[in-house]
């Protein structure tokens, strides 16, 4: 509970966030050209999701050494729980970016099955995954409803209600490349981090730096010479 306290307070910020900018969204959607939507669609996904791998490399570089601090080594999780709420925040804001555009353009009718879908596939894999796994069953088993079948179904939704189907390749580009742009960001930071020794407050200061520059270092180094990079 400690653990997840950390990430309801993270996703928290970003909701109030993200539902701050629908109301611009929407209007953007009847006063700018389709065209001009989907280049800001692009640019979002990219400035969103490399802030969303900053956030998950700075609560993989940061979250050991703050919970010995906060509760003490003898309550602490697994670094295995770690990298996997790492992933779990990642993906929850990939799957926010893309509900902010169907709510943004009142997509909810034709989504109105997803969430039932998704959420009966998460249950059905909790029941199946907790027993044999555990905690990580329970975090793997909500990000696997996510990948599998949230985040598909309404990609599917936006480019057939709201742009067209050609232009779906683009976007998942953007999408794909941030994303492998954070795994990899968050390797660099394990191997930055999991090897540190000493105090907990060092570590937490050495992991803070670490979650915060390696992802802009590799953001720079991919992505430098991209069109999405330079409108952004």
């Amino acid at each position: 509970q400690s653990y997840f306290f950390i990430i309801t307070s993270i996703t928290g910020v970003v909701d109030i966030m993200m539902n701050a900018i629908i109301a611009g969204l929407g209007n953007s959607f009847l006063t700018e050209t389709k065209e001009k939507n989907l280049e800001d669609l692009k640019k979002f996904a990219f400035l969103f999701l490399w802030l969303g791998g900053v956030c998950a490399c700075l609560l993989i570089g940061m979250y050991q050494p703050f919970m010995e601090i906060w509760v003490g080594k003898e309550k602490m999780l697994p670094y295995g729980i770690v990298l996997c709420l790492g992933l779990y925040f990642f993906i929850y804001a990939l799957n926010k970016l893309l509900n902010v555009y169907k709510d943004a353009a009142g997509l909810w009718h034709v989504d109105r099955f997803r969430l039932l879908t998704a959420a009966a596939v998460n249950l059905i894999l909790n029941i199946l995954w907790v027993k044999p796994f555990g905690l990580y069953g329970i975090l793997l088993s909500t990000v696997a409803a996510w990948v599998f079948v949230a985040i598909p179904w309404i990609l599917h939704n936006i480019f057939t209600r709201l742009f067209e189907r050609k232009d779906r390749g683009a976007v998942l580009t953007v999408l794909l490349g941030e994303s492998a742009g954070a795994v990899l960001s968050a390797g660099l930071v394990v191997l930055a981090t999991v090897f540190l020794k000493g105090s907990p407050w060092l570590r937490l200061l050495l992991g803070g730096a670490a979650g915060a520059v390696i992802p802009l270092a590799v953001t720079i180094f991919l992505y430098r010479k991209t069109q999405v990079f330079a409108d952004s």
